[in-house]
């Protein structure tokens, strides 16, 4: 192969891997500024709303019912949600005929009463919006046992 070829073939490889690293960049910022949006809705104590931000996949494999009342219990034992930090973030970009991206994202989120690591995955298809597709709560210490909606325990 000539020096001409390779660094032509190089040239693009290198291309390549620049696109793909901003296309990495910009499904992390939307993924974050939709998990924001979330975080809103869920510190409005309006955990219906919250559910819109999932996808009839997580849905699939979680009643809507026993999500609300999942998100309803951790407000009622934590109490209100003070404040989430960023903590990791990890994008997959698919190509083909399913092609789009997967964020996952691990906050760690304070409530009154408790903290949490919450770990979203949130797909975004191409041509499709964000959704939550997998959502795992981990009780950081001790998880109240009773409290009031306040968050103070009883």
């Amino acid at each position: 192969m000539s020096p001409g070829r390779t660094f032509g073939i190089l040239a693009v490889a290198m291309a390549m891997l620049a696109a793909s690293a901003c296309d990495f960049s910009e499904s992390r910022q939307d993924a974050e500024a939709f998990a924001e949006r979330y975080f809103a809705a869920r510190s409005a104590d309006d955990a219906s709303g919250a559910l819109a931000f999932y996808s009839p996949k997580f849905f699939a494999g979680t009643p809507r019912d026993q999500w609300l009342a999942t998100l309803q219990g951790v407000r009622e034992r934590c109490g209100t949600l003070r404040s989430h930090a960023l903590k990791n973030w990890m994008v997959t970009n698919q190509v083909g005929t399913q092609s789009g991206s997967t964020t996952t994202l691990i906050y760690d989120v304070n409530y009154t009463s408790c903290r949490l690591t919450e770990t979203m995955v949130v797909s975004r298809p191409d041509g499709g919006e964000d959704k939550i597709i997998r959502h795992v709560l981990k009780v950081e210490g001790q998880m109240p046992q009773n409290s009031n909606p306040a968050g103070t325990t009883v």
